[in-house]
């Protein structure tokens, strides 16, 4: 008898992590834990955790590119000034 497939499969990557991480993650865990397990969790964690652009009201986008680095002045100041007038619009 054949052994079943796994509906997801796993497949082994390369990463490169600090030494220090590694040394962090390894004194976290006990010696029957995996440490693939436990950095495939925390990535799973992030991903469902971060928002997604299509999740968010355009309120919410406009403040987070207003707080962007790269913008100029002008635009800057046109985005605070749509931000300031649509401040009691509904998240």
């Amino acid at each position: 008898m054949s052994r079943r497939r796994a509906i997801n499969p796993t497949r082994p990557i390369g990463i490169t992590l600090k030494q220090s991480l590694i040394h962090r993650i390894d004194d976290y865990l006990n010696y029957n834990q995996s440490r693939s397990l436990l950095i495939s969790n925390c990535i799973e964690r992030f991903l469902d955790e971060s928002p997604a652009a299509k999740d968010l009201s355009t309120y919410q986008l406009m403040v987070i590119i207003n707080n962007r680095p790269e913008l100029d002045d002008t635009l800057n100041k046109l985005i605070y000034t749509w931000i300031m007038n649509n401040r009691n619009l509904p998240e």
